[in-house]
């Protein structure tokens, strides 16, 4: 059976709020297309979904019994889109930091280092101390894989950042 996800947004809508006007809000479509596609999915499906009642719609029992399901779609859906959002943000490397060591003594104690750490977990912070100023797009990075403190100009702090003490 073939039906559009779209259609059954609506109907999770439609049994949550109980009006086509209620469900037209929470989705930000009118009430029309809330009917239209609650329509289109009960012809896929062949059978009512819900009844029309002088207070509004209620499920039928066909919808009732369809209910859990497409909440657990629903549920499997936004665990899809997480997943691909924690994919697609998930950085880890190494951040090399030029600084004169008074900045790398004043970094280093403060919460902004662990703020970045707690939203970067897989992200490692290097101060590297030198008063020399380097130009990040010279290279398109500001220091080069491997460098020693020798050829970077100044020489690496004793810290390493990653988060803990």
């Amino acid at each position: 059976m073939d039906f559009d996800w779209d259609d059954l947004k609506h109907f999770l809508a439609l049994a949550r709020q109980g009006s086509t006007l209620a469900a037209g809000r929470a989705l930000g479509v009118d009430q029309s297309t809330v009917q239209r596609r609650i329509a289109e999915l009960e012809r896929r499906l062949g059978r009512e979904l819900v009844r029309r009642w002088p207070a509004g719609y209620r499920l039928t029992e066909f919808g009732a019994a369809l209910l859990p399901q497409a909440e657990r779609v629903e549920g499997a859906i936004a665990a899809f889109g997480q997943a691909a959002a924690s994919a697609r943000d998930d950085v880890t490397g190494v951040v090399r930091v030029t600084c004169p060591e008074p900045i790398v003594n004043r970094l280093a104690p403060s919460s902004l280092l662990e703020r970045f750490h707690a939203k970067y977990p897989g992200l490692r912070v290097e101060f590297v101390t030198s008063d020399r100023a380097r130009s990040a797009t010279r290279t398109g990075r500001s220091t080069r894989p491997g460098a020693t403190s020798g050829s970077m100009g100044g020489r690496r702090a004793s810290k390493t950042w990653n988060g803990t003490r």
